[in-house]
Order: structure tokens, then C-alpha cells, then sequence
């Protein structure tokens, strides 16, 4: 993005090759690298703090959805179901009668 940089201001603004680079140099790079860096930092904590909301008022249903993305995965399963026991939700087994293709959140329970 530099070359273009300095190729366009050179172009349209006829700025001196060397003002070019310094305006990217001082100006544009370090305000890029701050910016991206901010902006995944506030991406990752709007999903925290979703994610943290839906595990404390809806349990089952996030524990059930998160079975569910793990789901050919024996060994990650286990230990979501494991967690899952551990706060107190049930977590029942598949039942030819009762399971569904996926995972799912039944009342109090998660049904494989």
C-alpha cells in the first residue's frame, strides 16, 4: 500500500515522493496498526460478553448449541458434556424415540 500510496499522492496531489512517505511513515502506519488492533480488541469483547450473557440466562440452551459445534469431535464432546454435568444439567443420552438429527435443549436437559 505504500508504493500506491506514494504513487497517488504523486499523481493527484503532486506531493514530493519523499513528503509521500513521510505522511505514510508517521502518519497512516502507526494510526493502522493502532486501529486494527482496537478493533478486533472490541470484537472479541462484544463475543465475550455475549457469550457470557447466554451461558448465565440460558444454560441449556448454550451448552446444548455448544455440544452441538463440537459434535464430531468425541474428545472436545466429552468435555462439554462433562462441564455441562458439572453445572447441573442433565445431559441424556440418544434415545430412538425422543433425539433429533443434532444436539438439543429439551426444558432442563440437553438430548444427544
Amino acid at each position: 500500500m505504500k508504493k500506491e500510496f506514494t504513487k497517488r499522492a504523486k499523481e493527484f496531489r503532486e506531493y514530493k515522493k519523499e513528503t509521500a512517505i513521510y505522511v505514510y511513515e508517521k502518519m497512516i502506519e502507526p494510526a493502522a496498526a493502532y486501529s486494527f488492533n482496537k478493533s478486533h480488541s472490541v470484537c472479541y469483547a462484544m463475543i465475550a460478553y455475549q457469550t457470557a450473557y447466554l451461558k448465565a440466562y440460558y444454560p441449556v440452551e448454550f451448552y446444548a448449541s455448544l455440544i452441538r459445534s463440537v459434535e464430531e469431535d468425541t474428545d472436545e464432546l466429552s468435555i462439554y458434556v462433562y462441564e455441562a454435568q458439572n453445572q447441573g444439567i442433565a445431559v441424556l443420552p440418544p434415545h430412538i424415540n425422543y433425539s433429533f438429527n443434532h444436539v438439543a435443549a429439551i426444558g432442563s436437559e440437553v438430548r444427544l
